[in-house]
Order: structure tokens, then sequence, then C-alpha cells
């Protein structure tokens, strides 16, 4: 009972003042469970990835809708024809005795016939004649004329590097204004003589064929117009073959290549195939994680397929990608637990996946990670 005074027993007291406790530890534990948080936020490394995509091309008319997977376009058929000379490369050298050729020059302001066996020289030494014309020329006025010539005295012959020679048995005021130049050695051993090879046709089949393709994506770009002027243009040329004028093994300074090169053009909106790269890619788990980042200049494009009646097209495109690395699922929140930001910060650096991570305690005083894991949160950041 209370004494008169009304106060309460000590005893009372003391459970009080322990329920009182009580109450605050249970309030303190509750606030921990409920509010206490370690929020770590990290920003993943991207890496590149190689993708490739195959998708339709169609040509609409009317009112028709495009299938699934397919892009507009236009789909059309060119034909290009060139010819075109190509040197040889080519040589060997002949069994005569021609020793190589020079070129006549005619300054002067009349014509001049020369016979065969004419004599050449050196302008040092006129009476030592080193080599003779093979054949009979006319060199016109203002002209040159290149002709093959033989050594003089074969058995003292010795190989003359490209020189000037006068003509000795002209007027001597005539020697300045008609002479010759060789631009070759002339040499004992023979003239080399320029030879077709089949690495020059084939080589001029090559450039001809690549020069037509051009041409058909000119003429593609000649009947595009307003926006499509600007869409991708992608040639598919049927085999052709050039004719020549000459084959491997004939003697010949240079030959001519014909060809007709009948070429199917696919032209598309190429915002449509960015539109079906990020639906396609944008959702699909590429390493764990979706492209994020579409390189544009990476885009190579090959056409698989051409119907020009139906006028569609098959094409596919290699292209480089930005991913974001995959990351969260690899941190382990049994490691960070109980740590301080400076501890977890140094845990977090031994991801080559993490570029960057924030860490932030809730409440604001609290210094170290909860202990329990689900109180711990990982976020991505982009």
């Amino acid at each position: 009972m209370s004494d008169a005074s009304g106060n309460l027993p000590k005893s009372y007291w003391k459970i009080g003042v322990i329920f009182i406790a009580l109450s605050v530890m249970i309030a303190v534990l509750t606030f921990n469970a409920v509010w206490v948080r370690a929020i770590i936020t990290i920003v993943p490394n991207t890496e590149k990835v190689d993708q490739e995509l195959s998708f339709g091309v169609k040509e609409l008319s009317g009112g028709e809708s495009l299938p699934a997977d397919t892009v507009n376009g236009r789909i059309f058929e060119t034909t290009a024809e060139d010819s075109q000379k190509f040197a040889a490369s080519g040589s060997k050298r002949t069994e005569s005795d021609i020793v190589g050729d020079v070129i006549i020059y005619n300054t002067s302001a009349k014509d001049q016939d020369l016979i065969a066996t004419t004599r050449l020289a050196a302008p040092e030494a006129p009476e030592k004649i080193l080599v003779r014309l093979k054949k009979t020329v006319k060199i016109l006025a203002g002209q040159s004329e290149r002709v093959s010539v033989y050594a003089d005295n074969p058995a003292a012959f010795t190989e003359l590097k490209p020189m000037r020679f006068i003509i000795p048995g002209l007027w001597q005021p005539l020697q300045t204004k008609i002479y010759a130049e060789n631009t070759q050695a002339l040499s004992p051993d023979g003239a080399a003589i320029a030879v077709v090879t089949e690495a020059d046709l084939q080589q001029a089949e090559k450039s001809l064929s690549e020069k037509l393709s051009q041409r058909a994506l000119a003429q593609a770009n000649e009947q595009a117009g307003g926006d499509q002027s600007i869409w991708p243009k992608l040639v598919s040329a049927q085999p052709a073959k050039a004719v020549f004028d000459r084959q491997a093994g004939d003697e010949a300074a240079d030959f001519t290549a014909t060809m007709t090169l009948k070429a199917s053009v696919v032209t598309f909106d190429e915002s449509q195939v960015l539109a079906l790269m990020r639906q396609k890619f944008g959702a699909a788990q590429i390493t764990g994680e979706p492209i994020i980042n579409l390189d544009a200049k990476s885009f190579s494009y090959a056409i698989t397929d051409v119907n020009l009646d139906n006028k569609t097209a098959a094409v596919k495109v290699n292209f480089t990608g930005d991913t974001i690395a995959s990351a969260a699922e690899l941190i382990d929140k049994g490691q960070i637990a109980g740590l301080d930001e400076t501890a977890i910060k140094s845990y977090l650096a031994g991801f080559p996946q993490i570029k960057s991570a924030e860490v932030k305690f809730r409440p604001a005083w609290q210094k170290t990670a909860p202990t329990d894991e689900a109180r711990i949160i990982i976020k991505v950041s982009r």
C-alpha cells in the first residue's frame, strides 16, 4: 500500500524505469530494422559487342503494309557498259639484233625522212656510231616517232643508259632540231618488249567491274528522289566477263577491255533498320544486358538475295554496339555487411565491370552497412 503522502513504493519506480528502458530499446531496434539502409549505386563499364541482323527490303505499292522484320525500300536493275585501255606489265627480251627503241624528235619546220640503217651517235663523239635505225621512217614536222634500233658493232656494244643521240648524216644545223633519245636502257641482251600477262587481264576485269558498279550506283542516285537520295544503296552484280582485244602472252604495250555489267540495286530507309535494331537488341539480353548504344559508323551491309519480280531483297548488317557489363549480380552482400564506406569502395574496386560507385547510409549518422543483407540495396545507374 502507498503511504499517507500518496507516494508509490520504490519497487514501482524500478519497474517503470525498466519498462521505459525496454520501450526505448525496442524503439531503437525497430527503427534500425525499418530505417537503417546501405544504398550502393554503381555505374558499370560498357563493353563492345559485335552483332548481325538480317532484314528484308520491300518496295511498297499502293496501300501495302510491311511484313515483319522488313523495311521500306526500292529494288531495280541497271545496266552499265564501258571499254577501257590498260597497260601491259609483262616484258621479255627479243631474240633479234634489236637492242631497244629510241624516240626521234623533229622540232624543225619540215618533215624528215630517215632510211633504215640511219646512224645514231653521242653528241660528244659523232664519229663513233653506236646504233642504227631498223626501219625507214618519216618524222613529221613538230612530231616524234618511236623506232627500233640495232647495234652498229654487236661484238663491242655495251648497255646504253637513257641519253641523247645526234644523227651525223644530217646537215649539222639540223642535228640540234632532229635528234633521238632512249627512255630505257639499250641492252646487248636484246630489247625488252611489253607482254600482256594473265594478271593484267584479271586486274583489268576487276577494275572495270568496280568502275561499272560505281556507275550503277550513280544511276541509282539519279533515279532516287527526295529522302531516297540519302538512303544506303547496295549493288549486287551478276557475274560478268570482260572481252579483251589481246590475250595473255601477246606482245603489246597495252590492251583494251570491254564489259557489260547487269546489277541489282537495293536502297532502303536506314531509320527503319535502326528501329529494328533497337526493337531486337534493346530488349534482348546480350551478355546479361541490352545494347544501349549503336555505332552507325560500324554498319556493314551486304545483299544476300534479290527478287526483281517481287521487288524484294534480303540484306544483312554487321554492326558494333555498347552493352552494359553485368556487375550487380557479382557483388556479394555478405562481403559488404558491417563495412564502412572506404572498405566498401575498396571491395568494389576489385571488379573491372564497375566504372564507379557511390555509397550512402541511412540514416545520415549511420557509418557502416547493416549486418542484415536485406538492408543492403544495390542500384545500377546508366
